[in-house]
C-alpha cells in the first residue's frame, strides 16, 4: 500500500471509488469483506481496483464476488509486467531508494506466482527506504533475503530439481569436503538455481 491503511479505512475507499463511477455497484455489507480482505492482503490499491473493472468485462449490475478474480488476474498481470521492467533495469540502477523499489515488485511477483499470502517478506523491502543509512540498509536485506528464500523453498514446485542438480555439482567432492561444506555449498547452489529460474537479482541497495 502506498500508504498505511486499516481494513475498514481501506474497505471504505474502495467502496466510495466504485460507487463514484457505477451506479449500478451494490455493496452487501459484511458478506463482501472476505473479498475486501484478501485485495487489501494482495496490497491491492483501490486504483488498481478501478482500472481492472474498465478494462475488462464486468456485469452491468455488480457485487465485489462478481470482480473478486477479475481484479486478482489483473492485478497479477501488472505485477508481471511491472517486475520484468524492473529486472530489466536493475542492473543499470545506481540509485539506493529506486533499487529498492525495483526489488521489491520483483520479490512481490515471485511470491504472487508461488501463491504465497503473506506479502510482509516484500513489504519489508519497502518500509527500508525509510532507513537514513545504506549499511543499515545492506545489513537489513541480508536478512530479507534469508527469510525470502526460506519462502520460495516451502512453496516452489522448482526445489526439488535444483536440489538434485546442486546434489549432482558437489557429489565428486563430497569424499574431500567436510558435512558441514557440502551443506553450505549445496545451500548456496540451490539458491543461484532459483535465481536464475525466477530471475531474481541480488540483494543490495548499492
Amino acid at each position: 500500500m502506498d500508504e498505511i491503511k486499516s481494513l475498514e479505512e481501506y474497505a471504505q475507499e474502495v467502496v466510495d471509488c466504485i460507487r463514484d463511477r457505477y451506479e449500478h455497484f451494490t455493496f452487501r455489507g459484511q458478506d463482501d469483506i472476505p473479498v475486501i480482505r484478501e485485495w487489501y492482503n494482495l496490497g491491492i490499491e483501490p486504483h488498481y481496483v478501478l482500472m481492472a473493472i474498465s478494462e475488462e468485462r464486468v456485469p452491468e449490475r455488480f457485487t465485489f464476488r462478481d470482480i473478486r478474480e477479475i481484479v486478482k488476474r489483473w492485478f497479477f498481470r501488472e505485477c508481471r509486467q511491472e517486475a520484468e521492467e524492473a529486472r530489466r533495469s536493475f542492473s543499470k540502477e545506481s540509485l539506493p531508494y529506486n533499487r529498492l523499489e525495483k526489488l521489491y515488485k520483483i520479490v512481490k511477483s515471485v511470491l504472487l506466482e508461488l501463491q504465497v499470502k503473506d506479502l510482509s517478506v516484500a513489504e519489508k523491502i519497502l518500509s527500508l527506504r525509510n532507513y537514513p543509512n545504506l549499511l543499515e540498509i545492506e545489513k537489513a536485506l541480508r536478512e530479507i533475503e534469508d527469510e525470502f528464500y526460506a519462502v520460495v523453498e516451502k512453496n516452489s514446485p522448482k526445489v526439488k530439481e535444483c536440489r538434485e542438480k546442486a546434489r549432482k555439482k558437489i557429489e565428486p567432492y563430497s569424499v574431500y569436503w567436510s558435512s558441514k561444506i557440502c551443506r553450505l555449498t549445496e545451500r548456496a547452489l540451490l539458491r543461484e538455481c532459483l535465481k536464475r529460474e525466477y530471475g531474481i537479482p541480488e540483494f543490495s541497495a548499492v
